[in-house]
């Protein structure tokens, strides 16, 4: 086995990564204005096309390679009065629809095709139908309500599979042998579920001590389709269908402008009780993580966040986040119950701050300086907790200088990120069945010149 070095960017393998992505997008806006309200048209299309290469097992040695060809077709619309916002009582009504068709056509090889590998090509698509209606009523001057309610309608389709292959040919590249039919599917599914929010909001007079201040709370439920696992399934149990995920949302806080309207101070708690959460877990009988159906999941929340601008040219800010988010239900990865662990990429704490000093200096131009900083605590990338996937907490922090026109029409600047060459993990993926762990670095310290134009 070639053991490389401890340089997270050094790169020892074979074949070279390669990316080639396509997207291409329109969006067609029309509004009407009726007396009182606008009705508002929003369609879309969007194709996107992915092709890259990746040696997975990062070594000399034809051992793992990934071909990646997925396409993605994606038209959505739609159509919504709102009222004017004039009186009392002011809504939105509207419908939506979307169709998504996603084609798949990864093919995982094992010493380049000389032994049997994974190829996965299937379709998916996906029909989305929503009907949606939100009110606000002022009731008094100090007293609001809020209240909303969504039906959602979907299927998904899958047809295909994941097949044993061996060589490598044609474009996109694929197995030129299928030796044998892993798992493979013709189905569909349909999901439905309504959805509401319910909310206040107070506004008392305490003008002895803030500009303005609100006092909100709310209760919202949401809704995410039930979709398939079919990628490298290697035996047809494995090509399993998910149930819907389900969420209830408590939140409450308030918000406030203070020292003349210079000072902005926010506060949030937050409980989110997901029912049948998707997590990703490593399975016997996929060379890559899962998704799961969680039975339960519960995250508790609270932030604070505060910013001031003493002078027009100055201004600063920080962002205090504390996350409890872990599984409830007793369900198992591995023969290990899951019961207790915490979520991935869910640090404890979080922290950022930032600051900007952009006087004029003439001529219609301006200084630009600016920094920003944030810092989060340790976090688990797998579901399981494992020791190799626990992430240290780390800082990062940036910087940018230049000038600018004051209406901020145009700017160039020279930027500097990672400035502490913070050496972290972005992605880890305990792979057993390989015997090694893959990891994804964020990028190292990086500098660079950045010039945005407005038209």
């Amino acid at each position: 086995m070639f053991p490389g070095d401890n340089d997270p960017f050094t790169s020892n393998n074979n074949q070279p990564h390669t990316v080639r992505n396509r997207s291409i997008g329109a969006t067609v806006r029309y509004e009407h204005e009726f007396d009182g309200a606008t009705l508002t048209s929003l369609t879309s299309y969007q194709t996107f096309t992915r092709r890259q290469h990746e040696d997975s097992d990062g070594s000399p040695v034809n051992t793992i390679d990934v071909d990646y060809y997925n396409r993605i077709r994606q038209f959505n619309t739609e159509l919504r009065l709102t009222s004017n916002g004039q009186g009392r009582w002011n809504y939105v009504l509207g419908l939506y629809y979307e169709r998504d068709a996603y084609r798949n056509g990864d093919y995982l090889q094992i010493a380049r095709g000389a032994a049997p590998g994974f190829y996965s090509p299937f379709t998916q698509t996906s029909d989305a139908i929503a009907a949606f209606f939100h009110n606000d009523v002022q009731l008094t001057d100090h007293l609001s309500l809020t209240a909303g309610v969504r039906y959602s309608w979907e299927k998904v389709g899958l047809k295909g599979g994941t097949f044993a292959g061996t060589g490598l040919g044609g474009n996109p590249l694929a197995p030129t042998t299928i030796v044998a039919t892993l798992a493979q599917a013709d189905t569909s599914r349909t999901d439905d579920d309504a959805n509401f929010k319910l909310g206040i909001e107070w506004k008392p007079d305490v003008s002895g001590m803030f500009d303005k201040f609100m006092l909100y709370a709310n209760v919202s439920t949401g809704f995410r389709s039930g979709s398939y696992n079919a990628e490298f399934t290697a035996t047809q149990s494995a090509l399993t269908s998910l149930a819907p995920e389900k969420i209830t949302a408590y939140e409450a806080g308030f918000k406030s402008l203070l020292a003349n309207r210079t000072m902005q101070l926010n506060a949030a708690v937050f409980h989110y009780d997901f029912r049948d959460g998707f997590i990703n877990v490593d399975s016997a009988t996929s060379p890559i993580p899962v998704t799961i159906n969680a039975a339960a999941i519960n995250t508790w929340g609270a932030e604070l966040d505060w910013q001031w601008r003493p002078i027009n040219d100055l201004s600063v800010g920080m962002v205090l986040g504390w996350l409890d988010s872990r599984i409830d239900s007793d369900i198992t990865s591995g023969g290990a119950s899951l019961k207790g662990a915490r979520t991935v990429q869910s640090p404890r704490w979080t922290f950022t701050a930032q600051g900007s000093y952009m006087p004029a200096i003439g001529n219609g131009l301006k200084l630009i300086l600016a920094a920003d900083g944030n810092w989060r605590s340790s976090q688990f990338f797998e579901t399981v907790n494992s020791p190799s996937s626990l992430e240290p907490g780390f800082w990062l922090v940036n910087a940018r200088a230049g000038i600018g026109a004051e209406d901020d029409r145009w700017s160039l600047t020279a930027f500097a990120r990672n400035l502490t060459d913070t050496q972290y993990r972005t992605y880890v993926n305990d792979l057993p069945g390989f015997g090694w762990v893959l990891n994804i670095y964020g990028q190292p310290r990086t500098y660079g010149l950045a010039a945005n134009f407005k038209f």
